[in-house]
C-alpha cells in the first residue's frame, strides 16, 4: 500500500492560487526522509490515543470536532492505527 498526500486546495493559506500540490513528495525530495503527512485532526486523535484517561480499556478512540465543519477520526487502539478514508489508501 502506497500512501500519498496531494493538497487539493487550501483557501485559508493560498486562496485560489494553488491546487493539486503533491506535498508529501515535495517534502521527501527536499529532506530525503520518509514523510507522512496528515491533518491536525489525525494528529490530535493519535495524541489522545496515547493518553490513558481517554484510551484505557477501550478498543477504539473516536475524536469529533465541531468548527467551521464537522470532522472525525477513529484510532484502533490495539494496533495504534488510524482508520483512513478509502480515497487515501
Amino acid at each position: 500500500m502506497r500512501l500519498f498526500c496531494i493538497v487539493l486546495a487550501a483557501p485559508p493559506l493560498w486562496g485560489d492560487l494553488v491546487s493539486n500540490v503533491p506535498l508529501q513528495e515535495h517534502i521527501q525530495r527536499k529532506t530525503d526522509l520518509k514523510v507522512f503527512v496528515f491533518n491536525d485532526l489525525c494528529g490530535t486523535a493519535l495524541y489522545y490515543s496515547e493518553v490513558p484517561d481517554f484510551s484505557s480499556g477501550a478498543e477504539f478512540l473516536t475524536l469529533i470536532t465541531l468548527s467551521t465543519g464537522i470532522g472525525s477520526k477513529t484510532v484502533a487502539l490495539k494496533e495504534r492505527r488510524l482508520f483512513m478514508d478509502s480515497a487515501v489508501r
